[in-house]
């Protein structure tokens, strides 16, 4: 908890570890000691801008052996009897391991597109419920830009997916499905199946 002048009030055995400073070593100090951005450009908990309770906000802080950890905190008023502020109360938990997995996925995902987009073959990334989340050149200039729209529906104009759909066991064994389909104007599409990171 920290009172209006953003001094620390309460410092509980989470804080503690997650930060390194002791409760003897913090109450009473300016909760800058530790705040990084954006606290220190401006104070949630303190700003008219920012809607009460405050949930999920993301944080930099400074743990006191000077590393810097990425928390998501939460926060409301303290209130005295009549209903006046009277400090805040904050609660927050270090997310920077999963941030880290996060720019991990995006940064295979970003390498994958890169991959796909070269080929010269169609080729699409199928996210969950068979959503098109990804075409390449080749793909759009066949079917158009369908991002976002379910397979089934765009390449087979179906209600439901394909009863001979390979995806589900590319997923559940971890294993390249292949399988060859002539459409009935008599295109040949030989399609290969794959979860990410196989």
């Amino acid at each position: 908890t920290v009172d209006l002048n953003r001094r620390i009030t309460s410092w509980n055995d989470k804080a503690e570890a997650l930060t390194g400073f002791s409760r003897e070593e913090i109450v009473g100090k300016s909760c800058s000691v530790f705040a990084m951005f954006p606290c220190t450009e401006q104070c949630g908990m303190y700003s008219d801008f920012i809607a009460k309770p405050i949930v999920g906000r993301e944080c930099i802080i400074r743990t006191k052996d000077g590393q810097r950890r990425t928390i998501s905190k939460n926060g409301d008023f303290l209130l005295d009897d009549d209903g006046n502020v009277i400090g805040a109360v904050e609660s927050f938990e270090d997310i920077t391991d999963i941030k880290k997995v996060e720019e991990q996925l995006i940064s295979e995902h970003d390498k994958l597109k890169g991959m796909l987009a070269a080929m010269r073959q169609s080729m699409h990334i199928l996210g969950p419920d068979y959503i098109i989340e990804y075409q390449n050149d080749e793909a759009k200039a066949a079917f158009g830009d369908r991002y976002g729209e379910q397979c089934y529906r765009v390449y087979r104009d179906r209600e439901a997916p394909c009863e001979e759909c390979l995806m589900q066991a590319a997923i559940d064994t971890e294993s390249i499905q292949r399988f060859e389909l002539v459409m009935g104007d008599h295109t040949y599409y030989d399609q290969s199946y794959t979860v990410h990171g196989c």
